[in-house]
């Protein structure tokens, strides 16, 4: 009886310890026992997209290393040698005193930020940073840069901030090129269906740029697109010459959620863009003098514009911007009257930073505009004519290429 009772303790306690050993292993992969971990402290030290500058030195480029930190923070270049790493991955080192430009301790001012310039070489480069905060905590980075004269990257923070360091907030930009233009005008009260196409140029371009925040830019804008309109066997042309006009003020808003990394390597802003434009277009008008005599005229449109704009930093020396926005018109002049249709503009441009503010840039930008009118012919008019306005359709397709200088400050 005691035997078979000691056998029946044993398998008990071989459930127990079963039991005990399963329960331990469900507790470690609960989510109640992962909440009872003490977390990781966030750091304090944020960095920006390093800036260049132009060394006098042969063989190195000036960076500007900038950062956010909390305000009274010191922050120190740690170490007395940078090293670096040639193409063939031979280690090698520069003394601290040669490569730094700036202080080596700064305190982090009232607004939070931090910057330290160096002349760095063209090469993989280590430099080591040392943050202590007014509260004593110590934090150390290891910025692992691939420097070149047209850019330099973080290793594996290709998504950086630009620096408000080295954001410029004015600009001014001149551009001229040449333009194409499709013209179509029908009008079945006259039986008149008109086509024509003409390339001319220089176009004038000016621009005024506020970046009034991290979020939001403002700008004012004046293009002028010359263009010709020559007589044919339909139609002959008493003044053929025009100018398209078009004036804007305009705002772009980024929002921060809209802030992302392009191919996982180039760091792109997307923005909503609006604002107002007012152009003074073509319009072939009989003169009056018979019905196949005309003219160019002009006539003002107002519209307001909607849409998407988007900015890709390539390097730190090149960029690509471009937009696409919806027009709908708010109130034309009185040579007609129209009803829309459909109109939109878009633009792509590649900007190259080139020496400390100035900017290159290539632009193309296009247009097109289909719309039903109503207009006063000035041929029925002088011949006494019960009705005297005139239905139709006109369609423009406009393109324009032009090059730009611009120059960035604060």
């Amino acid at each position: 009886m005691r035997e078979h009772q000691d056998g029946r303790c044993i398998i008990f306690r071989g459930w127990m310890s079963l039991a005990l050993a399963l329960g331990c292993c469900w507790l470690q992969v609960t989510p109640a026992q992962a909440q009872d971990q003490t977390p990781e402290t966030e750091s304090q030290v944020e960095f920006f997209q390093p800036a260049l500058g132009t060394s006098p030195k042969p063989g190195v480029t000036r960076v500007m290393i900038t950062g956010k930190a909390p305000a009274g923070t010191q922050a120190l270049v740690s170490g007395n040698e940078v090293v670096y790493f040639t193409s063939s991955n031979v280690l090698n080192k520069l003394s601290l005193k040669q490569a730094l430009i700036s202080k080596r301790r700064v305190t982090v001012d009232d607004k939070g930020l931090f910057e330290f310039i160096l002349d760095l070489p063209n090469e993989k480069v280590q430099v080591t940073l040392k943050f202590k905060t007014p509260q004593n905590a110590i934090e150390t980075y290891q910025l692992n840069l691939q420097v070149t004269p047209q850019a330099v990257q973080v290793q594996d923070q290709a998504d950086l901030k630009p620096s408000p360091l080295y954001t410029k907030r004015f600009g001014a930009w001149f551009g001229t090129g040449f333009n194409f233009l499709s013209y179509k005008q029908a009008s079945g009260d006259i039986g008149s269906d008109l086509e024509f196409q003409t390339f001319k140029g220089p176009s004038l371009f000016a621009l005024g740029w506020w970046n009034v925040n991290e979020n939001l830019d403002a700008n004012a804008s004046a293009k002028v697109s010359p263009g010709e309109v020559r007589a044919s066997d339909a139609i002959q042309i008493a003044a053929g010459n025009y100018n398209w006009l078009i004036f804007a003020l305009e705002g772009t808003y980024f929002p921060k959620m809209w802030h992302n990394t392009l191919f996982s390597e180039y760091p792109t802003r997307w923005g909503v863009r609006f604002g107002i434009q007012h152009h003074i277009v073509p319009f072939i008008s009989r003169t009056g003098a018979s019905t196949t005599e005309a003219e160019i005229v002009t006539n003002s449109l107002s519209m307001f514009t909607i849409g998407i704009q988007s900015t890709t930093r390539i390097s730190d020396r090149w960029s690509f911007e471009w937009f696409m926005r919806y027009q709908s018109p708010l109130a034309t002049g009185s040579t007609f009257d129209i009803r829309p249709d459909f109109a939109f503009d878009g633009s792509l441009g590649v900007v190259y930073s080139w020496r400390g503010p100035w900017r290159i840039g290539g632009y193309w930008y296009g247009q097109w505009h289909d719309y039903s009118f109503t207009h006063q012919d000035r041929y029925l008019v002088n011949t006494n004519a019960t009705e005297t306005r005139i239905t139709g359709r006109q369609s423009l397709f406009f393109s324009n290429a032009e090059l730009r200088l611009g120059y960035e400050f604060n």
